[in-house]
């Protein structure tokens, strides 16, 4: 389904509800709560985004709880899955064509060239 199908359905189902002022509301009030939430974790310490170790998805030992979290959170962090040196030579591997590219030299000279998203009617996607 494309994202416009997508934004015209929900359209049609939000404009069924008795409410809709009050359906945004709670669900602002949702999302208000939820910041909250993740700013006090994430000024505590605390991880905002579950962490996994991959041999805990091998072997099939991922809790419920983790689930749910992961569920609530819509993503997670998966440690483990490369060794070091791989992905130390990946990154090495990264860097290198960044350089033998001029990737950065030419980012800045395309830079301001995307102007679609600042002259939408909103301002913003």
């Amino acid at each position: 389904m494309e994202l416009n199908d997508y934004v015209r359905q929900s359209r049609a189902v939000l404009s069924r509800l008795s409410d809709t002022r009050a359906a945004f509301a709670s669900v602002g009030d949702a999302m208000l709560r939820e910041v909250e939430t993740i700013t006090t974790a994430s000024a505590q310490g605390d991880g905002v985004i579950p962490e996994l170790d991959y041999a805990q998805i091998k072997a099939g030992s991922v809790s419920e709880a983790a689930r749910n979290q992961i569920r609530h959170r819509g993503c997670a962090v998966i440690r483990g899955v490369f060794h070091r040196a791989q992905a130390e030579d990946w990154n090495a591997e990264v860097g290198a064509y960044i350089e033998r590219n001029n990737y950065l030299e030419h980012a800045k000279e395309k830079a301001g060239l995307d102007n679609y998203f600042s002259q939408l009617k909103a301002g913003a996607p």
